[in-house]
């Protein structure tokens, strides 16, 4: 969906505490065009610092890249640094031909050929070779950190609290809380031991917001671990459950 920024639009991104720039100035204009999956919502204090298309983003998180052709929904508290890229399906290369033709029902050449030609090229090679809006996306969990320049192949998982190093290629799902590097990217070490990760899992601390942790150790897991389960036991924590910006609420009311 195509929608054109009217002051109506910054006046909802102004309330929805949703952020453009650095500075928390507005980035866009009357007039500038953004693109969206009717679906797609924005949590609160997100922010998206590059490019005109959004998706569907949770509170704290942030993108210097503009959203890639396929990437629809971004955890909590996400940095993601610029360049990344998703790439298009892949070709077979155990037909006639590696071209399009064979699965692409979507592209215009392909497309007006038939047309002009009064041909119905045959469906029987789909879905195997399906267009590549049509393939799964990734799909980026919470707290995940990915470098510069890295491209994630589609129907992936970044899992919870990995990291991907600047330059990768990642072509296999990660595990939750490892760091990943290399083209293809392999698992460098684990952030945590395996008893540190399985109670960050378990406790889903991006439930809360930050500024819940004000006054525990976050440079100490285990211990932070201990003070966050306390706390949600003694109920004195709440969850964040704030109300998403609709972006399809962004078109004028008829």
């Amino acid at each position: 969906m195509l929608h054109i920024i009217s002051e109506r639009t910054i006046d909802l991104f102004r309330q929805g505490k949703i952020f453009s720039t650095l500075s928390g100035e507005q980035r866009f204009r009357v007039g500038d065009t953004i693109e969206f999956d009717d679906r797609a919502s924005l949590e609160p204090y997100s922010a998206v610092l590059g490019g005109h298309t959004f998706i569907e983003m949770g509170a704290f998180s942030y993108s210097w890249s503009p959203f890639p052709a396929g990437l629809q929904k971004i955890g909590r508290y996400c940095s993601i640094a610029g360049g990344l890229r998703i790439p298009g399906g892949n070709h077979t290369v155990d037909f006639v031909s590696s071209s399009s033709f064979s699965h692409d029902r979507e592209f215009s050449i392909f497309v007006e050929c038939m047309k002009d030609e009064g041909v119905d090229f045959p469906r029987r090679y789909s879905p195997r070779y399906q267009s590549s809006d049509r393939l799964a996306g990734p799909v980026i969990g919470h707290d995940v950190w990915i470098g510069d320049n890295v491209t994630l192949s589609r129907a992936i998982t970044l899992g919870t609290g990995c990291v991907v190093a600047a330059g990768s290629m990642v072509t296999k799902s990660v595990p939750p809380y490892a760091i990943v590097g290399g083209n293809p990217a392999r698992i460098i070490r684990m952030r945590f031991d395996e008893g540190i990760v399985r109670d960050l899992l378990a406790l889903e601390w991006w439930r809360f917001k930050f500024t819940d942790f004000a006054a525990m150790r976050i440079d100490a897991p285990s211990l932070f671990i201990d003070e966050l389960a306390a706390r949600i036991a003694a109920h004195e924590i709440e969850e964040y459950r704030p109300a998403p910006l609709s972006l399809a609420s962004l078109e004028e009311p008829q």
